[in-house]
């Protein structure tokens, strides 16, 4: 048996077919196979023959490939040598300038050797004021006390 061809679009028709696949127009009942299939008016593409195209869904990420680059280490910090420390040393010895700058220092944001170190200036400092401060006054006391006494007290350059 010869196969039959669409009157509308010219695909072959399947054999009991009732409608084209191809543009779905009803298959011609009745008629004598044709060897050809006829020609179209206008020439329309068609489909791809075949199974429709599946749909594929997006590859699923892996908890593994979902986390994001570790950060780069962050860059050694240079430890500060002997010839800083005593450079420092001798700034927060001046008296007046060097608590300032100890205080600065210290209280700063940028945490390090150096801000540890001033910070143990300023303690150092608050406890030799202290105790500079303490023999300044028993000084006083015992001056007071000779006054008391009847000794004449004064100072004078040689």
């Amino acid at each position: 048996m010869a196969s039959q061809f669409c009157t509308t679009c010219g695909a072959q028709l399947q054999p009991g077919a009732k409608f084209c696949l191809g543009c779905g127009a009803p298959a011609p009942q009745g008629m004598a196979p044709m060897q050809q299939p006829p020609q179209p008016a206008a020439a329309v593409p068609l489909p791809p023959a075949g199974p429709p195209p599946q749909y594929a869904p997006p590859p699923v990420l892996q908890p593994a490939q979902m986390q994001p680059a570790p950060p780069p280490p962050p860059p050694e910090k240079v430890k500060p040598g002997a010839g800083t420390y005593f450079g420092y040393l001798l700034l927060t010895g001046i008296p007046g300038v060097g608590l300032i700058f100890a205080l600065v220092l210290g209280l700063g944001k940028k945490p390090g050797h150096l801000q540890n170190f001033a910070r143990a200036m300023i303690a150092y400092n608050a406890v030799i004021s202290g105790v500079i401060g303490y023999l300044v006054y028993m000084l006083f006391q015992f001056l007071g006390k000779l006054a008391e006494l009847g000794y004449a007290v004064t100072i004078s350059p040689s």
